[in-house]
């Protein structure tokens, strides 16, 4: 599985005329990321690291395409993508309100949501167990509008 890996990182890329056309006439695309999202992308020394820059990078090199990257907190990258300020964001999830403006890839990373509770709390018997608590969330988070349901 690592000797696949490593030859389909190493092969070569083939560009469609309309793709060469399009890095040619775009050839720096602006990408909104959060510098708080480990693995995916966060603070490391004096610069941001992980899988997403990793990707961007493997992209550039065998594309020819730049990447100016734009890191804050979600709420601050996500409405500079609504906005069109930004060309791409990373780490967003599928939501069909967002279809409007957003063009999704494949996901490359299914996030688990998990719930924390205190000791005293009982046994957890899904959302309906949540009933008349008080739940503490991420500001915006995606799931805000399922779980107030």
């Amino acid at each position: 599985m690592l000797c696949l890996s490593f030859s389909t990182l190493a092969s070569e890329v083939v560009l469609t005329e309309e793709e060469q056309a399009f890095i040619a006439s775009h050839p720096v695309i602006k990408v909104a990321m959060m510098p708080d999202f480990t693995p995916f992308s966060y603070k490391s020394g004096a610069g941001l690291v992980g899988f997403e820059h990793d990707l961007l990078a493997l992209i550039s090199e065998k594309t020819g395409l730049r990447f100016e990257i734009r890191t804050d907190k979600w709420t601050t990258i996500y409405n500079a993508f609504k906005n069109k300020e930004v060309d791409m964001i990373s780490s967003i999830s599928y939501k069909e309100y967002r279809e409007p403006f957003t063009l999704f890839t494949s996901p490359y990373y299914n996030i688990p949501i998990m719930i924390f509770v205190k000791d005293n709390f009982g046994e957890y018997k899904g959302l309906q167990s949540l009933e008349g608590k008080k739940v503490g969330v991420l500001k915006d988070v995606f799931y805000i509008e399922e779980l107030k349901k």
